[in-house]
C-alpha cells in the first residue's frame, strides 16, 4: 500500500515541471487515478505522454500499485488542424445540442 503523496513524487520523478494530482480510487492505497498536466507534452501523443510516466512507474506494477489511470495533458488550449487550417476553441465556442442534436 502507498500514499498519493508517494505516487505523486514518483510521477514528478519522470515529468518534473508537471502539476500532479492523484486520487487514491478505492482508499485501498494501489489503485489510482493521476492526472498530469506538463507543457513539456506539446507536441506529444496521447500514449507517448503515457509512456513517459510508464517507463519510470513499470517496476511498482503489479506492487505494490495494482493499478493506473493516467490522463496526460499540456498546458496549452487544445488546438486542431482540419483542412490545413489551425484552430483553437474553447468551452465558449462549443455550442450545446440536446438530445435531438439541435443547438441549445
Amino acid at each position: 500500500m502507498v500514499s498519493t503523496g508517494w505516487l505523486e513524487a514518483e510521477v514528478l520523478k519522470a515529468v518534473p515541471d508537471a502539476d500532479v494530482e492523484v486520487i487514491d480510487l478505492h482508499r485501498s492505497g494501489d489503485h489510482f487515478h493521476v492526472r498530469i498536466t506538463s507543457p513539456s507534452f506539446e507536441g506529444m501523443r496521447p500514449l507517448q505522454r503515457q509512456k513517459q510516466v510508464l517507463n519510470h512507474m513499470k517496476q511498482f506494477i503489479p506492487h505494490p500499485v495494482h493499478a493506473i489511470d493516467l490522463k496526460c495533458m499540456t498546458t496549452l488550449p487544445l488546438t486542431h488542424t482540419l483542412v490545413g487550417k489551425a484552430f483553437t476553441f474553447d468551452e465558449s465556442t462549443v455550442k450545446k445540442r440536446n438530445k435531438h442534436g439541435l443547438d441549445t
